[in-house]
Order: C-alpha cells, then sequence, then structure tokens
C-alpha cells in the first residue's frame, strides 16, 4: 500500500466511481454500453445470417464503373446540397436560417432516415428535422410552413423527372397521365 490510509483510498474509490457515472467519465453511461453491445450483437448476427448475399453484393463492385460511379456521387451530392439550401432559404423567412453545413446534415439524416427505416420512416423523418430546426432557433411555423413545400417541390419535380424519362424512352402517353396522375394528388 505504501503509505495510503483507508481515507486516501475512500477517496479514491469515491473519485473513480463518479468518475464512471458521470456523463462522459470513462465509462460513460451503463446504458450507452449495453446499445453498443446490442448493436454489435445484431450487426454480427446479419452477417451471419445474410453471409451469402453479402459476398454476392460486394462481388458485383468489382465491375462498378468509376467514371459512372464518380459522377453518380457527385449528382447525389449536388442533389442533397442543393435541396438544404432551398430549405434554408425557406427557413430564412421566419429568421435567422441555421448553418449550411446544418442544413446539409440535417437533410442527409433526415433523407436517410425516410429511405431506410419501414413504415414510419418519412414521419420520423419530419419530426427528427422539426426537432433539429427548433434546436437551432426556427419558429414552429416557419418550420411546419418549410417541411410541407419543400415536401412540395420535391414531389414535384420528382414527377417532372419521370415524365421527361417516360417521353425520351418513347412512353408519351405513360408520361401524361403519370403527370395527370401527380397533379390530382397534389
Amino acid at each position: 500500500m505504501g503509505g495510503s490510509t483507508g481515507a486516501d483510498v475512500a477517496q479514491q474509490t469515491a473519485t473513480t466511481a463518479a468518475e464512471a457515472t458521470r456523463p462522459g467519465g470513462r465509462n460513460g453511461p451503463r446504458w450507452r454500453n449495453a446499445s453498443r453491445l446490442s448493436v454489435a450483437v445484431i450487426l454480427v448476427t446479419v452477417m451471419v445470417v445474410f453471409h451469402r448475399d453479402l459476398v454476392r453484393s460486394i462481388s458485383v463492385l468489382t465491375h462498378l464503373n468509376l467514371r459512372w460511379y464518380a459522377l453518380a456521387l457527385l449528382a447525389e451530392i449536388g442533389s442533397v446540397t442543393a435541396f438544404a439550401l432551398s430549405r434554408r432559404r425557406l427557413l430564412a423567412v421566419g429568421g435567422r436560417p441555421p448553418r449550411r453545413r446544418s442544413m446539409v446534415a440535417i437533410t442527409l439524416s433526415g433523407s436517410a432516415m425516410a429511405t431506410s427505416l419501414p413504415f414510419a420512416g418519412t414521419g420520423l423523418a419530419a419530426f427528427y428535422e422539426y426537432k433539429q430546426f427548433r434546436r437551432r432557433g426556427a419558429d414552429a411555423a416557419t418550420i411546419g410552413w418549410t417541411l410541407a413545400v419543400s415536401g412540395i417541390f420535391s414531389t414535384t419535380s420528382l414527377a417532372v423527372l419521370l415524365v421527361i424519362g417516360a417521353i425520351l424512352g418513347g412512353v408519351g402517353f405513360g408520361a401524361a397521365a403519370g403527370l395527370a396522375g401527380a397533379a390530382v394528388y397534389l
């Protein structure tokens, strides 16, 4: 022990326990460790169960045309950035808009939720985006207006792209019927 008294040992034990339970301490809360372990177990289980599918998917990447991949990546970056900046402009009506970087991050996160979570993805994405915009100082009415208008614009632009694709593909009547259906929906 080398000169340590009982009081010194008790003080060190209390300090170590306080650091372990304090947010940002060495170990963090127990639920965080449990959730990390749960995610790891789920990932390993998915990898074991779907091993053959994963190997086939990865083998397809060997035939990837890097030029088309780079073009698609640049188009996606441009698309997400343009969508985020248009929403930022809509939020600017209500006062000081969030920073550009925050808008891109919120938009990308919301899009990931909307496309990857089954059934409730779009609702959860809207809720997440609403909370993030509120956290950055936007008022509720401006956020609701922004989410509604940006949703209408994105749906309309998708319908226009589908019509252009149908016309270029030689299905003119199908394009007209699709646009009419989209117009009724809006």
